[in-house]
Order: structure tokens, then sequence, then C-alpha cells
């Protein structure tokens, strides 16, 4: 392809960028290598050999990482120990649930749906308001609802039309350099008391990291490279630590419907819920394009608007189910997919329904509580360290600008970190990072496209 040819589709244009095959040519500048021969085949089709494997590895490498953000969010919202298991069962349903929906009829691409942090922000604001789990309940339903709306009201068309392959990029960078101290945290188990971490969590991390990188290098052990660093770091862990307890009575249990009464709606329940509906709006969008670029596949019509739609039901379901904490396309998609060197939405399907059917095993929900959580965020942050590496080695020579474009963007995440224990709950959930750093970029990145004439995405055409 001719270079000014590539310019004039990296440049943003009057109508703005559109999400054609000819982007995701220019997007293929920065995608991470792939693999020949599957990739342009269609990825939900009869299940090959492999999809089994793979999907348990989804499994794996998914729901111990999950259960952090549960519980957490359990213990905010004022779940009891006794009402655990009802929770965890009705958030396991739902992930499995909206991760089917969406790689089926959804945004159609191999992206699972983890757990929110702007849902968990707005529990925080709810649950501080000394609201309850019906209250929390109905505020899900509010949030699914809106952001279904959005999905008719094609509120993704209004995004796509300045989000260019920078923007992409940026908001990657954005998304895991503002999760990435607290996972970090989390792994660590730092805490008052342990400021700095325990001996367990660093034992534990340290192993997943050496584990998991050491396996990413030889061809053959790649797939297994999560798998096993999870089954080290676990019994890393133990050695240290000592065996957790595990309850692993019961046997097969299936979802109630509203587990918490009747929904509970007021303004000081919707208000919070509508704000982090518009970031899962944001943030779907975002990923759609983000995923569907680094996977390598073309995006299916009206994608993202479907994606929203599907949220919002799949949320309406869950929260009838007795769910609190709603789902979101999560970014560590993508480091699992190469790791496990199959993009097939097959595979992630049959990782769906896996998850839905464990979801009703209590024995099982036992075990994974018992994992130790440092384990499991150890390994989600190497998936974000990953992912952080990958793109800035495609973003540096994109030129000065660019750098600078990234620059702004992170500065609010930055900052986040030493300033979100000083913010109130209302005021954490107002100043989303992620939100106001992708929009810096944005507007900076416009800001350079008029004074010099091009977009900084059109100094990596043209080195191509």
């Amino acid at each position: 392809m001719p270079l000014h040819t590539i310019a004039s589709i990296v440049r943003t244009e009057r109508y703005g960028w559109q999400a054609s095959r000819r982007v995701h040519r220019v997007l293929s500048i920065w995608r991470p290598p792939h693999h020949a021969g599957s990739a342009r085949r269609s990825i939900l089709a009869r299940p090959a050999a492999g999809d089994l494997r793979t999907a348990v590895l989804w499994v794996l490498a998914v729901v111990p990482q999950a259960f952090g953000f549960w519980l957490v969010a359990g213990d905010v919202a004022g779940v009891q120990p006794g009402q655990t298991r009802t929770f965890v069962l009705a958030a396991m349903l739902t992930l499995g649930l909206a991760t089917l929906a969406q790689v089926v009829v959804g945004y159609r691409l191999t992206l699972y749906e983890g757990p929110a942090a702007a849902y968990l922000a707005a529990v925080v604001v709810v649950a501080a308001g000394g609201h309850g789990l019906a209250a929390i309940g109905a505020g899900l339903l509010v949030g699914g609802a809106t952001v279904a709306l959005l999905g008719v009201l094609r509120f993704d068309r209004l995004l796509l039309r300045v989000f260019t392959p920078l923007t992409g990029m940026v908001f990657v960078l954005v998304v895991t350099v503002a999760v990435l101290p607290t996972t970090v945290a989390r792994a660590l188990a730092t805490s008052h008391v342990h400021p700095w971490g325990t001996t367990a969590g660093w034992v534990a991390a340290l192993a997943v990291v050496a584990v998991g990188v050491g396996l990413q290098r030889p061809r053959v052990t790649r797939p297994y490279a999560l798998l096993v660093a999870l089954l080290v770091g676990a019994a890393a862990a133990i050695a240290v630590g000592g065996v957790p307890h595990a309850d692993l009575s019961g046997g097969l249990a299936l979802p109630s419907a509203l587990p918490w009464g009747a929904p509970q709606f007021s303004v000081q329940v919707i208000v919070p819920f509508v704000i982090a509906a518009g970031l899962i709006a944001f943030n779907t969008v975002a990923a759609v394009e983000v995923g569907s670029a680094m996977q390598e596949v073309e995006k299916a019509r009206l994608a993202s608007a479907r994606g929203l739609v599907v949220h919002g039901a799949v949320q309406a379901v869950g929260a009838l189910a007795g769910n609190v904490l709603g789902t979101v396309a999560r970014l560590d998609s993508v480091p699992i997919v190469q790791l496990l060197g199959n993009r097939r939405r097959t595979a992630l399907a049959i990782a769906a329904l896996l998850v839905m059917a464990l979801a009703l095993v209590q024995p099982f929900l036992g075990l994974v509580a018992a994992l130790p959580l440092t384990v499991s965020a150890a390994l989600l942050a190497l998936m974000f360290c990953s992912m952080i590496v990958q793109t800035l080695q495609r973003l540096w020579p994109l030129g000065a600008h660019a750098r600078m474009v990234a620059a702004v963007a992170l500065a609010p995440s930055i900052a986040w970190t030493p300033l979100q224990h000083l913010l109130s709950p209302t005021a954490k959930l107002l100043g989303n990072p992620m939100l106001w750093g992708v929009a810096a970029g944005l507007v900076l990145e416009r800001v350079l496209e008029r004074r010099t004439g091009r977009a900084p995405a059109t100094a990596l055409a043209e080195r191509a």
C-alpha cells in the first residue's frame, strides 16, 4: 500500500475515523505477532480438538482472579458470611452468561466478561450511603438498562468518530496503569500492619512471575504458562503460610430469584449507577476496538452496539439472581489469548458454559475461595505488565507527539494511587482516571493534529 494512502487512512477526517477493513490494515502496524493458520478462519465453528483444553485453561485463568473482586465487592456491599455462596454463585453465573452472550450474539470477539471496577465504585458509593443489597441490586438493574439504552442510541458511533489507533494504545496503557498498583498490593498482601507485604505474598508473587515468564518462551509450554504459574504460586503460598481452610461441603445448588428482596430504587442509588454505566459503555466500545485490532479479527457489523445491548440484558438477569457486581469486557483477555495460542471464540464459549456449570457446584466454590488471593493477583499483575510492555513497544516509534499524548493521558492514573485514599467514594467515582486520562489524551491528540497538520499516528505509517 502506498504511504500516502496509509497516511490518509490514519488521519482523522471530517467525519471521523471509521472502523473499516482499511483501518484494520493500518491497525496491524501495532498488533502483536500472531501464529499463521486459522487466524482468518471462522472462530466460532465446530469445536476443534484443542478447544476443550483451551476452555479449561480459560476457566483456570479467569475464575480465581475474579474471586478477588467478588469478595471485595461482597464485603463492601454487606454480604454476610452465610450469604457468600449465594452471592458468588450469582456472580459466576453472570460472568459465564455475559461471556457466552457476548461471544455468540454480542460483540463476537474473544473477550471474556469479568468484574467491572466502575460498578465496584458505584457499589462503594451506595453502600457508604447506608443502602443494602436490595438497593445495590436495583442500581445494577439501572446500570444495565442505561448501557443498553446507550447501545440503542448508538453511543458507539459517537465515540468511534474520535477513536484512532493511538487512542487504542493510550486506552490500554491508561487502564492497565490505573489498576496495576492495587493489583500488585493484593499480590503482596500489603496492609497497615504489613505496608511492604507479607513473606507469603512475596514468595508466591515471585514464584508466579518466574514460572509465568519462563514458560512463555518455549512455544510448547506457552499455553500452560498460566496454569503452571497458578499451581506453583499456590504451592509456594501454602508452603510459607500454611494450608488454608476449604469448605467443601454441599452439593449442587440452583440460584434463587431476588435473594436480597425486592429492588429498592432511589435517587441516591440511581445516580451513581448511571455514572458507572457511562464508564462501562465507554470501556466496552474501546475494548471492542482494541481487542479486534490486537487479535487481528475484523469486527462484525454493529459489534459495539450489540455488545452494549447484550450487556444490559445480562446485568438485569444477574441482578435478579443476586449478583451485585456487574461485568465488562476485560482487556486482560488479550494476553490470555496470546499465551493460550487459540483465538477461537468456540473455546471461550465452552469456557463460559463450564463456568456456569461449576457455579452450581458448592464444593468447587469452596475450593476456589480457599485459593490464596495473592496468587491470582500476581497472575493478573503479570498479564497487565505484559500488555504495558507490548503497547509501549508499538507506541514508541510513533514519535515525540504520540509519546506526549500518552504521558498526558497517564498522568491521572499515576496520580490516582497516592490520592485516592484521600477522596470520598463519590469523588472516586466521578474522578475515574481511566475516563479523564483518555479524554485528556484525545484532546491533546486533536490539538497536535491541528497544529502540525497530521495525526500523531501518521508518523508510524511513514516508517512502515
